[in-house]
């Protein structure tokens, strides 16, 4: 890490003053960063909760879906802290078993590329 590192995290991201970056340690700065991220990801993910809850209503009081949409359908949330994935439960395949899942479709429902 540079001292410009240092500084786009001290100024920049926490908006300390050169008195208030350089009485701290190393440590100390890499803490407050982490927590500032942390932050910043519960409040998106707060945000994206209440999206989806009205979202959700908006998709409803259309009429134009059987099934009641909740807002647990359109966004998960953040589950990352307990342990779950943070991409939406999405697991990345590799391109050679993608291929054969998409060789048996093609057989299953008869259709040729």
């Amino acid at each position: 890490m540079t001292w410009d590192d240092l500084k786009f995290y001290g100024y920049g991201l926490l908006r300390l003053t050169p008195s208030q970056l350089f009485e701290m340690t190393i440590q100390e700065i890499f803490d407050m960063a982490i927590a500032y991220y942390r932050r910043r990801d519960e409040e998106m993910d707060e945000q994206m909760h209440i999206l989806a809850w009205q979202t959700s209503h908006i998709m409803n009081s259309s009429g134009n879906y059987k099934k009641t949409i909740k807002p647990s359908h359109l966004y998960g949330g953040n589950d990352e802290h307990e342990g779950g994935s943070s991409n939406g439960g999405l697991t990345p395949i590799d391109r050679d078993k993608k291929n054969e899942q998409l060789a048996a479709l093609e057989e299953k429902f008869n259709r040729k590329n």
